[in-house]
């Protein structure tokens, strides 16, 4: 066998063994987010539910409507644990539609007054629609939370090999452009996101959002395609 053609399938076993690997370490880390986001709010929940109903047997009659309050929220986080899992707008009307809907859901929340939501033509439906959809829904929500905006900007496009998600503010903004910066201010989110996005091999930035119609952060992310 022809050096080269031997040095082509060593590399070639490597790259498909680094793949692998990644697909492992990403199926991992969902696994513990899932595990996380049960533990840390359904199963409190119903651990108070459970409460609440042995007080209600015991007499208490306001324990019976606290613990209706309850199952009512864990029905809820559930819910929202599972539309992490494969967000139910794909299926009804694609990832433009999926993308249109969190940005016009944002409007209203957390002092948002002007959203705008911008998709390519380019960007056409591929491997990563799912989780384009959950990192939008994240990054929307941190904003909603954590920037203090008054107006949000998504937009998708393709970039030669790359999809491209930003999601834009004009909040408060980020002293450096690091996500750890961005994390230790509050932005517990971007972290997941991070780490996400490295499962496809993909890249995650924070900086300040100089660039834009609207000041403030600009979170940037690039998935391979």
């Amino acid at each position: 066998m022809p050096d080269e053609l031997r040095e082509e399938l060593v590399v070639a076993a490597e790259q498909s063994r680094r793949l692998l690997a990644d697909a492992l370490q990403a199926e991992d880390r969902e696994r513990r987010r899932l595990a996380r986001a049960l533990h840390d709010t359904t199963l409190q929940t119903l651990l108070a539910v459970a409460q609440d109903l042995e007080e209600a047997e015991a007499g208490d009659a306001a324990a019976l409507s606290r613990g209706r309050d309850g199952l009512a929220a864990a029905i809820a986080e559930m819910r929202e644990v599972l539309r992490g899992i494969h967000p139910p707008a794909l299926d009804h009307g694609g990832l433009a539609a999926a993308l249109h809907g969190l940005v016009r859901d944002a409007q209203g929340q957390g002092g948002i007054r002007e959203v705008a939501c911008t998709i390519g033509d380019d960007a056409t439906p591929g491997p990563h629609d799912e989780l384009v959809v959950v990192l939008a829904r994240e990054l929307v929500r941190n904003v909603v939370r954590h920037a203090d905006a008054a107006r949000l900007v998504v937009q998708l496009r393709r970039e030669g090999h790359r999809l491209l998600l930003v999601v834009a503010d004009d909040g408060r903004g980020v002293f450096a452009g690091t996500r750890e910066v961005a994390i230790a201010m509050g932005h517990l989110g971007l972290a997941s996101c991070a780490e996400r996005a490295a499962g496809v091999a993909g890249t995650l930035e924070v900086r300040p959002n100089g660039h834009w119609p609207v000041p403030g952060t600009c979170v940037e992310v690039a998935l391979p395609l």
